[in-house]
């Protein structure tokens, strides 16, 4: 059997407020139940923290491992009927969106990805800025970039 482990981990970023810091934080605590993923399973050692970085008020960054074949997606229905209102339930909750959401304006933040499986390992870097900007590239991506680069 064959399955992907992924681990996320963000340059630092800065929450909007207390409310936001308090909103996230909710949110990765809700990944130490893996029935809460929209799929997928949870390594045993598998965890979802925020941690104090820097010294500006709300700073952190995120360390996310342990995925089991899926993402920093949570089923909707987890959130209670006034925060889930008007979201379809098949749309998950993507905890990199979330953040991306409630950032301080004109901010933003990396995301490091690192998934393996039995036959492979890859690299995403992701980046995100609060005006609802993303951009990714995988190190296959970049490899076949450098191989271009030396006329391979």
């Amino acid at each position: 059997m064959n399955v992907e482990v992924s681990n996320y981990y963000t340059t630092s970023f800065i929450l909007k407020n207390q409310e936001s810091v308090e909103y996230i934080e909710k949110l990765c605590k809700l990944f130490e139940d893996e029935s809460n993923l929209l799929s997928g399973f949870l390594q045993p050692d598998a965890s979802c923290k925020l941690y104090p970085y820097g010294k500006e008020k709300h700073s952190f960054i995120l360390k996310a491992n342990g995925f089991i074949d899926s993402g920093l997606d949570l089923r909707s229905s987890i959130l209670s009927e006034k925060e889930n209102e008007g979201q379809e339930e098949e749309k998950p909750i993507n905890l990199l969106d979330q953040i991306q959401k409630h950032i301080k304006d004109d901010t933003w933040f990396f995301v490091d990805e690192y998934s393996c499986a039995n036959s492979y390992v890859a690299t995403y870097v992701s980046f995100y800025h609060q005006n609802q900007k993303i951009q990714h590239i995988s190190n296959y991506e970049i490899k076949k970039d450098i191989l271009k680069k030396m006329g391979i």
